[in-house]
């Protein structure tokens, strides 16, 4: 990989999701995983009795590329549903 490629890529992705999108988000950290860039997941990096909300603050800071996952079904969801 070229110094320039290399450079453009994150040091980490934070996915945010709905819990709606969670196997459609699920397939996507595989995939980036698969390709050796590290992803920030709810479902794999929150663990039964940590601090969420410190744990996702932490994250936040950490990474430096975020993704934003916004699928139709859960844009069609009311206010309050999810």
């Amino acid at each position: 990989m070229t110094e320039t490629r290399q450079a453009m890529l994150p040091k980490e992705i934070f996915l945010s999701h709905s819990t709606l999108d969670e196997p459609f988000v699920t397939s996507i950290s595989e995939v980036l995983r698969r390709h050796g860039i590290p992803v920030w997941y709810s479902r794999t990096n929150i663990l039964g009795a940590q601090q969420w909300h410190d744990e996702i603050g932490a994250a936040l800071k950490r990474c430096d590329w975020l993704a934003l996952v916004l699928l139709f079904a859960f844009c069609r969801v009311d206010v309050g549903q999810t």
